[in-house]
């Protein structure tokens, strides 16, 4: 009796919050978020290759690559191609991960040049990953803050006069619609989870009728109501 009690409370108050959302944002702005994100991600995720190639790749590359450059041939100023078995493990686990022949690297080159060119080798797809990551990241967040500002200055506008009331009460009307189809995702999984061999024989399972609120959601199909129309 208990079980049904909380969970008929659950879903009444995952209703009420989805309405009040909805009449308290408007349609625009609780439709704005969703879009926001997919929007900025689609950015994202097309300029972020353009971003990292043409700015902060050329920025970032050559100093990275000359400080370890400068690093490791202070170290191993007399590393030549014929004898680059003699490096580090580490340095030729990267060369091996980054498919590197340290044999035929810089054939006939000396000293610094094998090392710059192992170096090269290892650090430019790696330099270029990391570009690729920070400029999506970057290009992302910044999308999301220019689009939340550009849909703020609209969601002002409209929010005011017969405009606002209307936006208001599709709001409610959308939130209320995504509240639904959760209740009924709750109920529909609870049910699932119940009948599992796990609670077969727990006695507040086998008390367990369901509430008015749970036997609406679980007797009703948000599939079916779309297909009703």
């Amino acid at each position: 009796m208990t079980v049904n009690v909380i969970l008929d409370i659950v879903l009444c108050l995952i209703m009420i919050i989805g309405l009040i959302i909805g009449l308290k944002k408007g349609f625009f702005a609780a439709l704005g978020k969703p879009i926001k994100f997919f929007l900025a991600l689609f950015l994202a995720f097309q300029f972020a290759a353009v971003l990292s190639t043409a700015i902060i790749e050329p920025m970032i590359s050559a100093p990275i690559t000359n400080k370890i450059s400068s690093f490791l041939m202070e170290k191993y100023a007399d590393i030549s191609a014929e004898t680059t078995e003699s490096l580090p493990t580490l340095i030729k686990l990267a060369a091996g991960l980054c498919g590197v022949d340290l044999s035929a690297v810089a054939e006939g080159a000396e000293g610094g040049e094998v090392i710059v060119s192992i170096v090269n080798a290892i650090t430019t797809p790696a330099v270029r990953i990391v570009c690729t990551v920070f400029s999506f990241i970057t290009l992302f967040f910044l999308s999301k803050l220019v689009l939340a500002l550009i849909f703020g200055i609209i969601n002002k506008i409209i929010d005011n006069g017969f405009v606002g009331v209307v936006n208001k009460i599709l709001g409610c009307i959308f939130t209320g619609a995504v509240a639904f189809i959760a209740c009924w995702g709750i109920a529909s999984i609870f049910e699932f989870v119940i009948h599992l061999d796990a609670f077969a024989g727990q006695a507040w399972v086998d008390e367990f009728t369901g509430g008015y609120v749970y036997n609406f959601f679980k007797s009703i199909s948000p599939l079916d109501l779309l297909l009703s129309f």
